[in-house]
């Protein structure tokens, strides 16, 4: 059982993100949603979900903050190392968009939803395993209540431990697997969310891409 699928945009909104996926918001607001599954009420309220201040440590140990994503255009996952489900596909794509964007000025921004384990040291050598450039993938980890108030408060989605599933630790020992987003957010430069795409499906992440640099062209 794959028990990593998130409820996002939550009963306010009307609508499951595991199972209903925006696509390219229309900038500005303007125009007819692009998405056929959600009404333009739920597109409304998705261009709402702004990112607030916070404070979190990268695998360097430098700060990342709210001022990090100002300016540019960044892709968001909440993950965490001892995942065995839906993140190593998540890293692998997330992997392969660096790849795949490196002509362009875009961020990438991992969330660790296990801060406790994750520690700095430990999400560098997960980095350094994925080969990663970490010039501009960022993996994070910090306070349990900023992360929580970051993916839940503010972004609407659930992030909770699963009773009925356990992970084996590497050290020995075992945990509950986490509930978190399988998806990447497509933060704008405004640090407003721009769209939601399954980070863990191949065609949304090409999509991802794909939207990613008309909306890069655009504000040339």
């Amino acid at each position: 059982m794959l028990a990593v699928g998130a409820v996002g945009l939550l009963a306010g909104m009307g609508m499951v993100v595991s199972v209903v996926l925006p696509r390219l918001l229309p900038p500005g607001g303007a125009g007819e949603p692009i998405s056929p599954f959600l009404s333009p009420e739920n597109q409304a309220r998705l261009r709402e979900l702004v990112i607030p201040d916070f404070s979190l440590t990268a695998q360097d140990g430098r700060a990342v903050t709210r001022a990090d994503l100002e300016g540019r255009w960044t892709v968001l996952a909440f993950q965490f190392t001892h995942c065995p489900l839906a993140c190593p596909v998540m890293s692998g794509q997330m992997l392969r968009l660096t790849e795949t964007l490196k002509d362009t000025d875009a961020r990438f921004l991992s969330v660790s939803v296990d801060p406790e384990r994750d520690t700095p040291q430990r999400l560098t050598e997960y980095l350094g395993r994925l080969g990663a450039d970490t010039r501009r993938w960022t993996f994070c980890t910090g306070d349990r209540a900023v992360i929580r108030a970051l993916a839940v408060d503010a972004l609407k989605f659930a992030l909770d431990e699963d009773p009925k599933v356990e992970i084996e630790l590497p050290e020995g020992g075992t945990m509950r697997n986490i509930v978190h987003p399988p998806h990447f957010i497509l933060i704008g430069p405004d640090v407003r969310v721009a769209a939601l795409y399954k980070g863990t499906d191949e065609k949304e992440v090409d999509q991802l891409a794909a939207d990613l640099r008309v909306l890069m062209s655009a504000r040339r």
